[in-house]
């Protein structure tokens, strides 16, 4: 959550941004007891994500915006860096205090108040990386992650072409992350990797 600055052109006319990520390990199950995931074959979970953060939008008085939404598309990563929660990781993929390399979102929230508390009083936390080896920097069976970049089509090519790569079931450079790295269920690893291959 962060206070939102007047030259933000995106969330003009609003004063607070929430960001919403998955509750894991609890997630999964509820979304799997979900009609979206039972009964809609092309991106189950970003529909049920859709109709539970829109029934928040409307619950509250706030406005909803998704990662995954195009036209335009959403700065989420940088949204993350200015909740004083989140960094950039060795391999430049965002890093949580408490949730590591699994850290993801769903969705977010804008308000037209200044909303306070806990999350926007906070001190900022201290970056985990500081005091980590990065074992996420030699986590990657073909290099795809590195200081320097992301590079998406090695990864996807490995993981649709080496059958048994224990990459099909999660990332293995966010699971060497010592933080947060036993909240997500390699179920929902491998359901997240089929979708990020096709």
């Amino acid at each position: 959550m962060f206070q939102i600055d007047k030259d933000d052109k995106v969330l003009q006319g609003f004063e607070t941004l929430l960001l919403i990520g998955p509750d894991e390990p609890n997630f999964w199950e509820k979304f799997k007891n979900s009609n979206e995931y039972s009964h809609i074959k092309k991106d189950p979970l970003d529909h049920w994500s859709k109709n539970k953060i829109n029934a928040l939008a409307k619950k509250f008085g706030a406005k909803p915006f998704f990662p995954f939404q195009d036209n335009p598309a959403l700065p989420f990563y940088s949204w993350a860096l200015r909740s004083r929660r989140m960094w950039a990781s060795p391999i430049k993929l965002l890093v949580h205090d408490t949730r590591g390399l699994m850290v993801s979102f769903r969705g977010a929230l804008a308000f037209k108040q200044k909303l306070n508390g806990d999350l926007i009083n906070a001190k900022s936390s201290p970056k985990p990386c500081n005091s980590c080896t990065a074992p996420c920097l030699v986590s990657c069976p073909v290099g795809a992650l590195t200081e320097e970049k992301y590079d998406v089509e090695k990864c996807q090519t490995h993981i649709k072409n080496y059958v048994d790569s224990p990459c099909k079931q999660g990332c293995l450079a966010r699971r060497s992350c010592p933080i947060g790295k036993d909240f997500r269920q390699k179920k929902q690893s491998s359901f997240h990797m089929q979708a990020f291959v096709r």
